[in-house]
C-alpha cells in the first residue's frame, strides 16, 4: 500500500510534468509528447481454461509523454473495484507506427519485474491517439492477448 506521502509526491511529480508538457508547442515530429485523456479501452485475454473473452475496463486516466519518458496517472475501474492507477517510465519510437515502453514504475507491479518493455503500435488521427499492445517485433498483434486504448490530446 502507498503511504500517502509517498501518493502527494507522485499526485505533484505528475502534475509538474503535465504543466511542462502542456507550456510546450506541439510540432508534428514530437509526436506523441503532449497529455492524453484516455476515452475508451478494450481488449482480449486468454482465460485459465484456454478459453480467449472480451474484456471491457475502465480505467478514467491521463497519459503524458515528454521527450523521453511518459507517466500516467488516475483511476481503474473493474466491476465494483476502484483503485488509483499510476506508472511511467521510459520509450523510444521505432519504425513506423511501432513504439517500446520501458515501465519504471507501475502500481500493480513488483519491483522484480520492472523495466519490463512493452511494444506496441501508436496510431495518430487528428487529435485522437490509438494505442494496441503488445506486439511482436514485426508489429504483429497476438489475436489472443491485446489490448486497444483510445485517447484525445487534451488542450
Amino acid at each position: 500500500m502507498i503511504k500517502p506521502v509517498h501518493m502527494k509526491n507522485l499526485i505533484l511529480f505528475s502534475l509538474i510534468i503535465s504543466l511542462l508538457i502542456g507550456s510546450c508547442v506541439q510540432q508534428e515530429n514530437k509526436f506523441p509528447q503532449g497529455a492524453w485523456k484516455l476515452v475508451q479501452s478494450q481488449g482480449t485475454r486468454t482465460d485459465s481454461s484456454g478459453n480467449v473473452v472480451s474484456i471491457n475496463y475502465h480505467p478514467v486516466f491521463t497519459k503524458m509523454w515528454s521527450e523521453k519518458n511518459f507517466s500516467f496517472i488516475g483511476q481503474w475501474q473493474q466491476d465494483t473495484i476502484i483503485r488509483d492507477f499510476y506508472g511511467g517510465g521510459t520509450y523510444k519510437k521505432l519504425e513506423g507506427n511501432r513504439y517500446e515502453e520501458t515501465e519504471i514504475y507501475h502500481w500493480s507491479r513488483p519491483k522484480t519485474v520492472l523495466n519490463e518493455k512493452f511494444k506496441m503500435l501508436l496510431d495518430l488521427k487528428n487529435d485522437t491517439l490509438i494505442q494496441t499492445y503488445p506486439v511482436d517485433d514485426n508489429g504483429q498483434i497476438d489475436k489472443t492477448n491485446f489490448y486497444i486504448e483510445k485517447y484525445i490530446r487534451l488542450k
